[in-house]
């Protein structure tokens, strides 16, 4: 009989054990596992900053990239307009030039005869 209690103090004994191993690994797992969340949440709050900043940093470069723009629009028309404005001037001196000749032998070369 007393062999028996022993055996039955040895088995709620290992109960107890196996319990509190159950008991140990769940308590392991679930900080495991809040760690591994706060681990995630960091890591997605960094890249969240770095996605912000890059966005920042496109809007940024939109708004350069439209005021370069606008600025090359505003020449292009400035020019549209003083071409407009002065294509007949230029024309008239374009004309000019072309039949404007001067016919007179410069001094220089009148005294000189050439080799035939």
């Amino acid at each position: 009989m007393a062999d028996m209690m022993k055996l039955k103090k040895a088995e709620d004994e290992a109960t107890k054990q196996v319990e509190a191993a159950r008991k140990q690994r769940a308590a392991t797992l679930k900080q495991a596992r809040a760690d591994a969340d706060a681990e995630i949440k960091a890591y997605r709050d960094s890249q969240m900053k770095s996605l912000a900043d890059l966005e920042k940093n496109q809007s940024d470069d939109n708004t350069v990239i439209s005021e370069l723009s606008s600025k090359a629009d505003q020449d292009i028309s400035t020019l549209k307009s003083d071409v407009q404005k002065n294509s007949d001037a230029i024309v008239k001196m374009m004309i000019d030039v072309v039949t404007d000749v001067n016919l007179d032998v410069p001094a220089s070369r009148k005294g000189v005869k050439t080799k035939v």
